[in-house]
């Protein structure tokens, strides 16, 4: 009976990551329920990729409520789907995390950046679009350099991560 539940509240978790796809039809996500052993690496990527989806959200949220542009409001809402996508590998392998409200961030680094970029965001319109592409780039940068060195199902979440942020990408870049 312990097997059973354990394997259901796995699968409920994993349920998770394959909301990720419902907005992408054209990728298939693999549900991995195996449990891999992480280092310490592949933890802080996890934990890392989570605030910065977080970032990119939280932006998008300000400045779609600043500058009332569906652009915004579309992709914020994409962007809590790459956090839940993340937060169902988190939970897989017991990694915690501050679920923080919106703006606030648990790093120093994530603070300031989402300060700075709201700011400038709020410059005026085409400067809020400059934003949205620079997080998208800056999330397609990072998640390359964290695909090196990933397990089965840290891979098929971060892929999917990357082509949603390339799309959100070339949204902004449309706009621009």
């Amino acid at each position: 009976m312990k097997k059973l539940m354990s394997l259901m509240l796995g699968l409920m978790v994993l349920l998770g990551v394959a909301v990720m796809a419902k907005g992408n039809a054209n990728r298939n996500i693999i549900v991995d329920t195996q449990k891999y052993s992480l280092t310490d690496t592949q933890k802080e990527a996890l934990v890392y990729m989570y605030q910065e989806e977080q970032l990119a959200r939280d932006v998008y949220i300000k400045l779609g409520e600043y500058w009332n542009a569906r652009v915004f409001q579309n992709i914020s809402r994409a962007e809590q789907q790459h956090m839940d996508a993340v937060k169902a590998l988190l939970d897989k392998y017991d990694i915690k995390v501050e679920v923080n409200a919106q703006g606030v961030f648990q790093s120093e680094e994530f603070q300031n950046l989402y300060n700075e970029l709201v700011k400038k965001g709020m410059e005026n319109i085409t400067e809020a679009y400059k934003v949205g592409r620079d997080i998208e780039i800056l999330d397609i940068k990072d998640l390359d350099e964290r695909l090196k060195d990933v397990t089965p199902d840290m891979k098929s979440v971060f892929e999917n991560l990357r082509s949603g942020s390339e799309q959100h990408l070339k949204a902004f870049n449309r706009q621009l």
